[in-house]
């Protein structure tokens, strides 16, 4: 509902009249929706974010950071093949999401995520919502822009 709703007025549509007098019923059903998401995602974060402290608990600075480096070296096992690496929502330690590629319509490949893994705090992140939840989202691969060497700027002045 939230993509179409910002996709109307790139139509001209206003947003009640698409829905057809059902706009409010469904911005409540999203938004019951995602409060019920919240609840479920906000008590792992708050159990990964303990299990951290209780692992850290005592340490010095680099101690932890010892502790952390060789947690979090490897990527926690999962159906998916290709792995990035990213900051845990709940701690901050370096982890990995994994997930799957698709070749984008112009050239590009994106990496869609489908299972996070923190070896530090164990929290794990298995659904595509829960993972919206922890801002881990769909990113190009494109890490560079692509340069066509032989474009050369048209000089048609008739």
């Amino acid at each position: 509902m939230k993509y179409i709703d910002s996709l109307l007025p790139d139509v001209a549509k206003e947003p009640d009249g698409f829905w057809a007098g059902h706009h409010e019923a469904c911005r409540s059903l999203v938004e019951e929706t995602t409060s019920e998401l919240k609840l479920r995602y906000e008590p792992k974060v708050r159990r990964a974010k303990e299990t951290y402290r209780s692992k850290t608990a005592g340490m010095s600075s680099s101690e932890k950071a010892a502790v952390v480096a060789s947690l979090s070296a490897a990527p926690v096992p999962s159906r998916w093949a290709l792995h990035l690496p990213t900051p845990c929502p709940a701690c901050g330690s370096p982890a990995f999401t994994s997930g799957r590629d698709k070749d984008g319509d112009y050239g590009d490949i994106w990496f869609f995520p489908r299972h996070f893994g923190c070896r530090v705090c164990d929290l794990v992140v298995l659904t595509v919502w829960e993972l919206e939840l922890a801002g881990i989202r769909a990113q190009s691969l494109r890490t560079e822009e692509e340069v066509d060497r032989d474009w050369e700027p048209a000089f048609d002045f008739m």
